[in-house]
């Protein structure tokens, strides 16, 4: 038995591990649609994995010369759609953390809803989630 100072009682060993892995790995925050994730999960590992693949596009873009930005663009096409999707999972984790569902994700589909999308960027980013449990996991 030991003292938690997060929940102001003693819990058995096991338990306390168990609170502390519900944190969900890097891969799974980036390709996952499943479960939840915090605040600093979104901004640490969903926005700063998707700003260091758009300045790594940027610096390929800069650099290349002129001639072989044809087969560069062939290259980044991909890239940009494995970013659109990293970004409706780290988004669509976020808004589980809100006890919403999936389909206020599709907001962020260009030219479907941009005045929405900011508004739910806005509450992703700075909002803080549904306290505890909910339909969607356990709170990160």
């Amino acid at each position: 038995m030991s003292y938690c100072a997060e929940c102001g009682s003693f819990t058995p060993v096991e338990q306390k591990a168990e609170r502390s892995n519900n944190e969900m790995s890097f891969p799974a925050v980036l390709v996952s649609f499943r479960g939840r994730i915090n605040r600093s999960t979104f901004w640490l590992k969903g926005v700063g994995s998707l700003a260091g693949l758009s300045v790594a596009s940027i610096i390929l873009l800069v650099i290349t010369p002129d001639d072989a930005a044809g087969g560069l663009a062939l290259f980044l096409f991909p890239v940009v759609l494995f970013m659109l999707y990293v970004w409706l999972a780290v988004i669509i984790k976020r808004l589980h953390d809100f006890d919403q569902p999936a389909l206020w994700g599709l907001f962020f589909v260009p030219l479907i809803g941009p005045l929405v999308a900011f508004g739910v960027f806005i509450a992703a980013a700075f909002a803080e989630g549904t306290q505890g449990w909910n339909r969607y996991g356990d709170q990160p």
